[in-house]
């Protein structure tokens, strides 16, 4: 009849009064409902997941590119990558090492929102990888948070997370 924000509260309000039942903190429904809470609000606001996604994208971006910057993520296929040692005509230092004329440009941003989405493919994690055991961890961890919060938003979306 017109009441749906008060409809959607008494829902969210319903499964607040739920989780606050678990007598074991850690059990698996506990959990569950926790982290339905704080990603979708229980499949009300999906909007909280697109938000954290666009905060992990960022900061995936910001860290790729310390790490490119850092000679820490490295092309794929080394073959035909030529060494070109630092001369007084470089202007940057982490232009001493150039890809081939063929190797796909790496990009930050879109480095991270390719691993962060899945099924996107902009040839950039094909391309690319970190070579170092810091932003190899955070690339799976990245990963990991791309996949569960796409499928939040995504169940969140079409109804089929709402509890």
């Amino acid at each position: 009849m017109g009441y749906e924000d008060a409809a959607r509260d008494v829902w969210i309000a319903k499964n607040e009064d739920y989780r606050s039942n678990f007598t074991k903190p850690f059990s698996q429904d506990c959990l569950w409902y926790t982290i339905l809470k704080y990603a979708i609000d229980y499949g009300y606001k999906p909007w909280r997941a697109l938000v954290s996604s666009g905060f992990v994208i960022s900061l995936g971006y910001v860290l790729f590119a310390i790490g490119y910057r850092r000679g820490r993520i490295s092309p794929t296929n080394q073959t035909g990558y030529r060494d070109v040692r630092p001369s007084p005509t470089t202007i940057k230092q982490h232009e001493a090492n150039r890809p081939p004329r063929d190797q796909v440009k790496f990009n930050a941003f879109f480095y991270s929102l390719e691993t962060f989405t899945p099924f996107l493919k902009l040839d950039q994690s094909t391309s690319w990888t970190p070579s170092s055991i810091f932003f190899r961890v955070y690339l799976y961890f990245h990963v990991t948070l791309g996949w569960a919060l796409t499928l939040f938003v995504v169940g969140a979306i079409t109804g089929l997370i709402k509890k």
